[in-house]
């Protein structure tokens, strides 16, 4: 691997003098000049389900849909959602996808930002149901993999999968809301796992281009709490090699497991941009004791363009101070 690093080339749009809901962007997908996105209005409960209180769990929230009318163009909207099993001890429960709601226009009622939008509330023993599953089949690291899909009057059909990645990615820049997962996980209070730590290498601290992953360690960090179940803090990837760009590590907390964040950017590429994901087994954390927490991921779930292969796979030991 002899590819050099290039910086990826970021457009930033500077909006002045308006307010987010006076913004119609258009937005530029794979096979359509003009598009539409489902875009989050609110989230009203956290996107888990807690294994001890499956009965109040669920999604709970509020979207609604953009386009260069202001969404009125859209007729439906549908969402699927499939079970994917990550605990082997009680045998393989994975399900396939289903279809769990279908909302029409006539469903749709005017969001907080004025656009055509819908309230989704899905309890979870009503998932569960729809997926043929039990309570004891469903167990902390397991994960509900939801995706949607929208209709306009011509019958185009758009999704994540022909849109761009600020609107893919749930909640990125401009909130969209096309996919999204919910994990089995054990909610935490704000005041949890949060703070400065020191990070340590517990397993090859060493980067796929020679020196440190991120900073020559120890280094600290502080964590902030983003959700119930997920931290976040920000490091440098690669700083020995002096490239120097800030990657924003996130990971879930899932009662007594840890799991880091898939397709976390770190800023650099050879064309695409490398990124962070988790390994294929848990990270440790203790619901009675933040003192320490430990977290492997890979470099190079997405290589960029750079020849990793495969990804490499790094461990560290957050140390509270």
């Amino acid at each position: 691997m002899k590819k050099n690093i290039i910086y990826l080339l970021l457009v930033v749009f500077a909006f002045s003098g308006c307010k987010d809901e006076d913004l119609k962007p258009i937005i530029t997908f794979e096979d359509a000049g003009k598009g539409a996105f489902v875009r989050l209005v609110s989230l009203n409960q956290d996107l888990l389900i807690d294994p001890s209180k499956i009965a109040t769990s669920g999604i709970d929230m509020e979207v609604d849909f953009v386009d260069v009318t202001g969404g009125e163009t859209i007729t439906d909207y549908d969402i699927f959602i499939r079970f994917i099993d990550n605990t082997p001890g009680n045998g393989e429960n994975s399900r396939d996808e289903v279809q769990i709601r279908d909302f029409t226009s006539s469903d749709f009622t005017a969001s907080a930002n004025g656009n055509p939008g819908v309230a989704v509330q899905i309890p979870a023993p009503e998932i569960l149901q729809a997926l043929n599953l039990t309570e004891d089949q469903v167990d902390a690291t397991d994960r509900f993999s939801v995706r949607s899909e929208i209709i306009d009057e011509q019958g185009r059909v758009f999704s994540s999968t022909n849109s761009s990645p600020p609107i893919a990615n749930f909640g990125g820049a401009f909130n969209g809301a096309f996919d999204y997962n919910i994990n089995v996980a054990c909610p935490v209070g704000d005041d949890f796992m949060v703070g400065t730590y020191t990070v340590t290498y517990e397993e090859n601290g060493a980067s796929a281009f020679g020196g440190p992953v991120m900073q020559a360690g120890p280094f600290e960090v502080t964590l902030s709490a983003t959700s119930s179940t997920q931290r976040e803090f920000t490091a440098i990837y690669a700083e020995d090699l002096g490239f120097g760009t800030n990657i924003s590590f996130q990971f879930d907390l899932l009662c007594d497991k840890t799991r880091t964040l898939s397709g976390l950017g770190t800023g650099l590429g050879c064309g695409g941009t490398i990124t962070f994901g988790p390994t294929d087994d848990f990270g440790s954390m203790d619901l009675a004791d933040d003192s320490e927490i430990i977290i492997p991921f890979v470099e190079g779930e997405d290589d960029g363009g750079c020849g990793i292969s495969p990804p490499v796979r790094h461990v560290i030991k957050l140390t509270k101070n």
